[in-house]
């Protein structure tokens, strides 16, 4: 079994920061999908950027937003199993 060395702060704050970050992405993802999909804007740097946030910027994101979706569990399994360990 390896050996874990934590610090329940540390690993709180860094839960809040997963979570906290997880939202700004889903935020921004939303935003720039959404003004993308309303504005009026014809020319081929257009098409080009709409074209890369579709296959590159945008799954990118999501695995990002997945990735700290994903972590924050673990993180807060982690502290959960930690704390019941140690009568907390």
């Amino acid at each position: 079994m390896p050996n874990v060395e934590l610090s329940i702060e540390s690993l709180t704050n860094t839960h809040s920061t997963f979570v906290s970050q997880a939202q700004v992405l889903n935020d921004l993802i939303t935003s720039v999908t959404s003004t993308l999909q309303n504005t009026e804007w014809h020319s081929p740097a257009a098409d080009s950027f709409r074209s890369q946030w579709e296959t590159t910027y945008l799954p990118s994101l999501r695995n990002v937003h997945n990735g700290l979706e994903q972590y924050t569990v673990a993180v807060f399994n982690q502290l959960e199993r930690y704390r019941s360990n140690e009568g907390l």
